[in-house]
C-alpha cells in the first residue's frame, strides 16, 4: 500500500476503522468473519459495492430471484480519492439504504437496523481476503437486516438457530453468500484481463441501467486513484491458473492452492 498513489501523485489514504464503533459507541452484532477468495482486489470490490446482483447471485440466502428485482441506485457522494457513496432504492419493499466506499478497502451497507461492514484486503494478484461483520447500537437485539423476501419459517430458523451459533452462521450464511458468485467472478475476471487491463472496463462492460451506477463509480475510482495499486493485474498472465468449481468451493483446497501460489510467487 505504500506504493499506492493517486493520479496526482498523492498517497491514497488508508481506510479508518468504522466510525460507528469508534465514535458512536456501537457494538458488534455478529462475530467477525474472514475468508480468502481467488479474486483480484478490483473484481472483489466491484462486487462488494454492487447491491444489484444480490437477488440473483444469493438467491435463498439473502435474496430472492423470484421477487420484484427493480432497483434504483443514485450516487449521493461523487467519486473522490476518499471514495464515494450511493443510495439504493429497491422495489421489494425492504426500504432504502446507503452504500458507501471508503478508500481503499471499506464498504459499508447502512441497512435499516444493523450496518454491515465489508473489508477487502488484497493478498496477491488474483487473491483477496474478505472480512465482515454487522454493527449496531448497544442494547439492540437485531443482529441482521430484515429479510421479508424470505419465507417466515426460514427467517425464524435464521434468527433463532443460525444467528445464535457462529459455526452455523459461518457455514450456512457467510460462506454460502461467498459461494453464490465467487466461481462466476473467478472465471469472468479472466475474460476481462484476456481482452485488456483494468482500464478497459468501459469498452467491455454494458451498463445501461440506473442500478449499474455503483459499478461505474467503483471503476472510475480505480481509473483515477487506484491504477497504480501493485496488486492489480495488467493481463491474464498475472492471474493464477483457473481453478475448477470443486477447488473454489472446497475451502481447504482453495487455501492450499493459495499458499502454493504464494510460495511460487515468492520463489520467482
Amino acid at each position: 500500500w505504500a506504493e499506492a498513489t493517486a493520479a496526482d501523485g498523492t498517497p491514497v489514504r488508508p481506510a479508518a476503522a468504522s466510525p460507528e464503533l469508534l465514535d458512536q459507541g456501537w457494538e458488534l452484532k455478529s462475530p467477525w468473519f474472514q475468508r480468502d477468495v481467488p479474486l483480484s482486489f478490483d473484481v472483489l470490490l466491484e462486487n462488494m459495492t454492487d447491491p444489484a446482483h444480490v437477488p440473483q447471485s444469493h438467491h435463498g440466502v439473502v435474496g430472492d430471484r423470484e421477487s420484484d428485482q427493480r432497483m434504483s441506485i443514485s450516487i449521493t457522494t461523487p467519486v473522490t480519492k476518499e471514495g464515494f457513496g450511493s443510495m439504493v432504492s429497491p422495489a421489494a419493499g425492504t426500504g432504502s439504504y446507503a452504500v458507501t466506499y471508503t478508500a481503499p478497502s471499506l464498504v459499508k451497507y447502512e441497512f435499516p437496523g444493523p450496518t454491515m461492514l465489508l473489508y477487502s484486503s488484497p493478498s496477491a494478484k488474483g487473491w483477496s481476503r474478505v472480512v465482515m461483520s454487522f454493527v449496531g447500537p448497544r442494547g439492540s437485539k437485531q443482529t441482521r437486516p430484515a429479510t421479508p423476501q424470505l419465507p417466515p419459517v426460514l427467517n425464524w430458523f435464521i434468527d433463532n438457530v443460525v444467528e445464535r451459533f457462529p459455526a452455523l452462521q459461518h457455514a450456512l450464511n457467510r460462506n454460502a453468500i461467498i459461494d453464490g458468485d465467487t466461481y462466476f467472478m473467478h472465471a469472468a475476471e479472466r475474460t476481462l484481463y484476456e481482452r485488456g487491463d483494468a482500464a478497459s472496463w468501459s469498452k467491455q462492460y454494458y451498463l445501461p441501467a440506473a442500478a449499474d451506477a455503483a459499478v461505474v463509480s467503483w471503476r472510475k475510482w480505480v481509473d483515477k486513484f487506484g491504477a497504480s495499486l501493485p496488486v492489480l493485474p495488467h493481463s491474464v498472465q498475472d492471474l493464477p491458473p483457473l481453478m475448477t468449481r470443486e477447488q473454489v468451493f472446497d475451502r481447504w483446497a482453495a487455501a492450499m492452492f493459495f499458499m502454493f501460489f504464494m510460495f511460487m510467487h515468492v520463489q520467482v
